[in-house]
């Protein structure tokens, strides 16, 4: 077999470096760069989802939108109106179409803690801290794959996988359940915005049924 030109040996041998997982320290300072392009600054962005849940035949599709401001808030807006939102302290999940809305402590098991670590992985920030954190670089940017170190997180989440581009704004997310389910999402139009430019707060409209499945 006729063997490579010695140029065609370096260039695949860059390729494979560029591709390839990234180091402890480079990791790191991936990170750190990562976290103060992100520093005192809100995110807001488009999101399509889907959901494959294993009791279900087929997967759940949603459009909306997402935004997070330092260090709690989250807000998660569907196109039909479904609504899950955080001002730090209390997780509010809204079913219009159901005139429900359930209440959640953010330091309580479940939703709220769920919603309150992912929270901090969308933020991208103090990532260690919380997970093994595994980096690569891609053909046009770079794909962190985060495993839960608190053996609470991980009886609930086996993995998340986020893709970023080149200039760090995300673009596609994948969270892997220890059930057999799968959140996958891209995003579009992620931009900053100033702290305090969207509105965190919740009061359930009149007539809203609301319930407190964690009892509070």
């Amino acid at each position: 077999m006729k063997s490579l030109p010695f140029i065609a040996i370096i260039l695949l041998a860059n390729v494979s470096a560029q591709c390839g997982e990234l180091g402890e320290a480079e990791t790191a300072a991936l990170l750190a760069k990562i976290a103060a392009s992100r520093s005192g600054k809100a995110m807001t962005a488009t999101f399509d989802e889907t959901k494959t849940l294993p009791m279900m035949r087929e997967p759940i599709r949603e459009r909306g939108t997402i935004s997070f401001e330092p260090p709690a808030k989250f807000l998660r807006r569907t196109d039909d109106g479904n609504l899950a939102v955080s001002d730090g302290k209390t997780l509010w999940m809204y079913y219009p179409a159901f005139q429900q809305a359930e209440k959640y402590p953010l330091d309580a098991r479940g939703p709220g803690a769920l919603f309150s670590m992912l929270t901090k992985v969308f933020q991208l920030d103090d990532l260690p801290k919380h997970f093994r954190v595994a980096a690569s670089k891609t053909d046009d940017g770079f794909r962190l794959v985060l495993v839960p170190k608190a053996g609470a997180m991980r009886r609930m989440i086996g993995e998340i996988a986020l893709d970023l581009d080149e200039g760090l704004r995300l673009r596609a997310s994948r969270i892997l359940g220890n059930e057999g389910d799968r959140v996958e999402a891209t995003y579009s139009a992620e931009k900053f915005v100033p702290l305090g430019a969207t509105d965190f707060e919740f009061a359930p409209p009149q007539g809203t049924n609301v319930v407190s499945p964690m009892g509070d």
